[in-house]
């Protein structure tokens, strides 16, 4: 796909009544208006979306591992430390409850710094929350780094929108 060249057409437009003279806009040049689907197609499918996809890709594995984690982490805690059958549910509960206050944290603070800048600190925080709950000396810990887990996790989710405005959509439908 070649390339378009961007050219300025020269417009004039005339009002219902032609005594009224031309009307000119832009000293008589026109700049067609694009939309971002259109920019991207005219850019094309390259590198820069194949990295975003790939680093994209490791913040869903990320989200996938946290809650996939738990089904291996709560039988393993109960067995170790005797928890009851409600304490062991908590703590999938703690990651649903940090995730819940995340998700609207992370949509105000994209909205606000940016996609970039926040699917940075989200995976940050799920790697500390991640190391912290594996070093967790007791059950009151193990909470308190799940509620943190699900809430950076929560910020995982704002790259799908990433990815769908950065790849443009006929790749993306024939996927």
């Amino acid at each position: 796909m070649g390339k378009k060249e961007r050219s300025f057409e020269k417009i004039s437009l005339l009002p219902a009544n032609e005594d009224d003279g031309q009307i000119d806009i832009n000293n008589g040049f026109y700049e067609p208006q694009y939309t971002v689907n259109e920019c991207l197609e005219y850019i094309g499918f390259g590198w820069f979306q194949v990295k975003l996809t790939v680093v994209l890709g490791f913040s869903w594995m990320a989200d996938a591992i946290a809650i996939t984690s738990l089904a291996v982490l709560a039988p393993a805690l109960q067995c170790d430390w005797n928890l009851s059958p409600e304490q062991t549910a908590l703590i999938s509960t703690c990651v649903f409850i940090g995730m819940f206050f995340g998700a609207g944290f992370w949509g105000w603070f994209c909205d606000t710094f940016g996609r970039k800048l926040a699917l940075t600190l989200s995976a940050s925080l799920i790697l500390v929350s991640f190391l912290c709950s594996s070093f967790a000396i007791n059950y009151n810990f193990v909470l308190i780094f799940m509620i943190m887990e699900g809430f950076s996790v929560a910020g995982a989710g704002q790259s799908f929108s990433l990815c769908w405005v950065m790849c443009y959509q006929d790749l993306l439908q024939s996927l």
